[in-house]
């Protein structure tokens, strides 16, 4: 009976390591109507594969349908996602976000930091960043503030930011 519950669980946690080391995420359209925009293409999901497998999926905003998502793992082998979406229409006026999920069998939301925005009528602001994965795992994001245009009147106060996700 031992060697028995043995060969379960070896079957079980063997069965679960080769799917993680397939997993993909993709931003696909919504068939969720959610009231915070009456645009069909700002309606997303991000889906959390395994192989063919739909291991999970969030609803998610972003204006005029654009964002993009980037599966990526630390220094120990824990998985993350990256998610680059924005909200707002019109000229100088959407902002944009990162938002950073842990990816395991769920996908469960870390952190969300804004990444640029508007900073005047023709000017905008944008923090370029440098990914790090410390060898203690997690994830270390150090920013950079650059102002675009002449006009800048408003902008975020730190010219330099670190974020960092565990």
């Amino acid at each position: 009976m031992a060697k028995w519950r043995f060969i379960v669980f070896i079957t079980v946690v063997f069965g679960w390591t080769c799917g993680a080391a397939n997993l993909s995420v993709k931003i696909e359209p919504s068939n969720q109507k959610v009231d915070e925009s009456s645009f069909e293409e700002d309606q997303l999901d991000l889906v959390l594969r395994s192989g063919t497998n739909v291991m999970d999926r969030v609803y998610l905003y972003s204006s005029y349908g654009m964002a993009n998502a980037k599966l990526i793992t630390d220094a120990r082998g824990k998985h993350y996602v990256l998610v680059r979406h924005g909200r707002g229409r019109g000229t100088h006026v959407r902002e944009e976000f990162l938002t950073v999920f842990k990816a395991n069998r769920r996908l469960h939301e870390v952190v969300r930091f804004p990444m640029n925005g508007p900073a005047g009528d023709t000017s905008d602001w944008e923090y370029a960043y440098t990914l790090k994965r410390p060898k203690t795992g997690g994830l270390k994001f150090n920013m950079t503030l650059k102002l675009t245009g002449k006009d800048a009147t408003w902008f975020p106060e730190d010219k330099a930011r670190t974020v960092v996700v565990e």
